[in-house]
Order: structure tokens, then C-alpha cells, then sequence
């Protein structure tokens, strides 16, 4: 199986790791394109993987063509690989914007089954497995949550060979399309607000007198292993927090104050800005049925 990423940036930087640590593929089969010549460098001595800086080539040869560029170059992007497209390869966009529809007409072209009206050739474009994946950052290290949709047009081998490339990261899960806007906020901007959390916990104890790279640890690995402990025991978060509260421990003194200052509605009302800000940035996005 043959890759290519169109786009080096992070989170293409981060599927890359997870399909080479899980062998997937070997280096030799991902070809990797962007225009930037210092990080194609980058990229191939950390990677030894394939680069070229034009688009076209990178997906001539791929069975599965990862598009991982920013929203504002999508539309450009596809335009470039329009004649390498064809039915037997999987279209994966890693890019917040873009519904499944609107890939599908700007890669088909003229919308005319088999056919380029431009020069009357015969395209194969009329049934294109498309999927669209977003990852979140905790894919560098393997622990990314990804949610994913995709058209009618894959085969079962073809979905598996899409859920083997995105469960390298970490956990993926199909959602429906028009659940993207919800469920992408939730997980794409979590993560920043686990780290202020984090980082504002190990404020508290840094300024008692605990070193703060130590404190950083130690609140990080905390939150690591509540979350895990909730995943793992199924149980709801109010019992986990409950088991924590006990009365004798003082600790309900931190909830009450996270309560009193709002804490709760904090969290809820930023990630209903993102959601808002996410569903005004991409307009054409359809809901689906």
C-alpha cells in the first residue's frame, strides 16, 4: 500500500509516526508533499520517507491520499490531484472544513459519471471513497482520539484499511457527518484546556514551594490516570469525583470553589464558542441525515 500526504504540517507530521510505529507501511511507501523546501528536508531526515514539492506526483502513485493542509489551501489542493483521483483510490481529508458532498463535486469536476467535459476523457471519478478524519493533538504520542465519516463508496477492505491508518494514532471512531462540528470541538479543543488546567494546578503547588517541573509532572501524570481510570472502569465522572470527596479529605473545599467561580460553565460555555466560531468559519457544511 502506497501513501501520500499532501501537506507536512503537524498533524500530517503526526499520522506519519503513528503509521510508521505501527508499521502500516514502511518509509519507502509514503511520498510526502508541501512547498516548503526546508521542511520537506525536515521531514525526510526525521522520517526517510518520499517528498516532492509538487502535489500531483505525490498522489499519482498512492492507493490512499491523506490531505492534510489548512482550510484556505483545500480548495487549490484538490484542484491538483483532480486528474490522479479515480475510484480505486481512498480521498482521507485531515482538514476541519470540507464536507463530504463538497469533496466529492470539486473532485469529480463537472459532476458528469465517467466523463471531463473539458477534454471528454474518460475519469473514473464517479464513485470516489472519500473520508474525513480529525485527529486531535495527542496523536503525537500515540493517545489522539480521531473521529471519522465517510461516503457510501468504500468497500469493507477499504474501511478497514482507513481504521488500520487512523488507530495509529490512537482511539478512532465513526461519527455522523453532521455530529462533526459537536464532536470535533470536543475533541480538538479539550486537549487546550486540559493543559491550562493542568498548567494552573501546578501553579498551586509551585507557589507552596514545590519545583514547578516537578509539579507539571505530577499534575499531568494526575490527569492522565483520571481519565484512564474513568475509561477503564466505565463508571460516570460524578462517582469518580465522589470516590475522590470523601468527607473526612477536605477536598470537597475544591469543588465547592471551582462551583463558586464558575468553573463548570466555563468549560461548557468555551466549547460552545468553538462549535459557534467552527459552524460560521466552514459555511458549507451540510448537516446529514
Amino acid at each position: 500500500m502506497k501513501l501520500a500526504f499532501i501537506g507536512l504540517g503537524q498533524i500530517a507530521n503526526a499520522v506519519i509516526g503513528g503509521v510508521l510505529r505501527a508499521k502500516v507501511v514502511e518509509p519507502e511507501d509514503i511520498t510526502g508533499s508541501c512547498p516548503s523546501e526546508e521542511t520537506r528536508k525536515a521531514i525526510h531526515e526525521q522520517t526517510k520517507i518520499n517528498v516532492t514539492e509538487n502535489n500531483a506526483e505525490a498522489a499519482k502513485k498512492a492507493d490512499v491520499i491523506i490531505l492534510a493542509v489548512p482550510y484556505p489551501s483545500l480548495e487549490e489542493v484538490l484542484h491538483d490531484i483532480r486528474n490522479e483521483v479515480n475510484n480505486e483510490k481512498i480521498v482521507i481529508s485531515l482538514v476541519s472544513g470540507g464536507s463530504l458532498d463538497w469533496l466529492d463535486k470539486k473532485l469529480s469536476g463537472d459532476g458528469v459519471v465517467g466523463f471531463d467535459l473539458n477534454d471528454d476523457k474518460e475519469r473514473h471519478t464517479d464513485c470516489i471513497p472519500i473520508v474525513r478524519a480529525l485527529p486531535n493533538t495527542p496523536a503525537f504520542v500515540g493517545a489522539g482520539m480521531t473521529v471519522f465519516c465517510h461516503n457510501e463508496h468504500l468497500t469493507e477492505e477499504q474501511k478497514e484499511t482507513v481504521l488500520k491508518i487512523l488507530k495509529s494514532t490512537g482511539e478512532a471512531q465513526p461519527v455522523p457527518e453532521n455530529m462533526f462540528p459537536v464532536i470535533s470541538t470536543l475533541t480538538g479543543a479539550s486537549p487546550a484546556i486540559v493543559c491550562m488546567m493542568v498548567e494552573a494546578m501546578a501553579d498551586a503547588a509551585a507557589s507552596s514551594g514545590l519545583p514547578r517541573e516537578i509539579a507539571y509532572t505530577f499534575a499531568a501524570q494526575t490527569v492522565m490516570g483520571s481519565a484512564s481510570m474513568m475509561l477503564a472502569t466505565g463508571m460516570h465522572p460524578a462517582q469518580l469525583r465522589d470516590m475522590v470527596c470523601t468527607p473526612e479529605s477536605g477536598r470537597t473545599e475544591a469543588i465547592r470553589v471551582l462551583e463558586q467561580k464558575g468553573f463548570r460553565s466555563a468549560v461548557l460555555e468555551s466549547l460552545k464558542a468553538v462549535e459557534h466560531h467552527h459552524k460560521s468559519t466552514y459555511p458549507e457544511q451540510k448537516k446529514r441525515s
